[in-house]
């Protein structure tokens, strides 16, 4: 028996050619907004916007597979009803979301539409066991098939994949380099809600 959250990770194939679309609309969405306004409720200085009926709908289509790959691979039924809701994430200089999970939806994900690994911070999941992770660390153990001895976990992202997880996982995004220069991480987030 395995207790820790299962994470999905996919490829969307089309990654070229969304990227092409969609990346203009955005940086020029950002440029017509104030990109320091985000949600009263967030902590967190980043720029979220949505192109509903400028390509957002079309990539939602494209990412519902991947959704269905995931729930069935945790044993859901084929054909469960489930909605999503969805928006975009950017992060220029010195900007980062803040330590969050998003319960009381199912589950939550990204695909990753522009990403620099040798600029972009990328995803981190909080540890769950903080306690357990500390006792290890003192004794300077750090089993590999046991990740709750683990700190918190630096998802490595690429760009062009989709990663699903189980929406009550604590996650955030470190600030980005100060030294960045129009060159936005962004990603395409999404809620499943059953």
């Amino acid at each position: 028996m395995y207790l820790d959250s299962p994470i999905y990770k996919g490829y969307l194939e089309t990654h070229k050619e969304t990227k092409q679309l969609l990346l203009p609309r955005l940086l020029d969405n950002l440029k017509k907004s104030d990109p320091s306004l985000n949600d009263e409720e967030w902590a967190c200085d980043s720029f979220q916007t949505f192109l509903y009926g400028n390509g957002q709908e079309d990539l939602a289509n494209q990412i519902e597979p991947h959704i269905n790959n995931y729930l069935g691979s945790l044993g859901y039924p084929n054909g469960l009803s489930y909605d999503t809701n969805s928006w975009f994430n950017m992060y220029g200089a010195n900007q980062y979301q803040e330590e969050h999970s998003h319960i009381p939806m199912f589950f939550s994900g990204v695909y990753v539409l522009n990403f620099d690994p040798a600029m972009h911070t990328g995803l981190t999941f909080i540890s769950r066991s903080p306690a357990i992770f500390a006792l290890h660390r003192c004794k300077d153990v750090y089993p590999t098939g046991f990740p709750e001895a683990t700190d918190n976990i630096e998802l490595k992202l690429k760009e062009g994949d989709i990663y699903i997880w189980p929406a009550d996982r604590r996650h955030r995004v470190a600030p980005q380099p100060k030294n960045l220069k129009n060159n936005y991480r962004v990603t395409y987030t999404f809620n499943v809600i059953m």
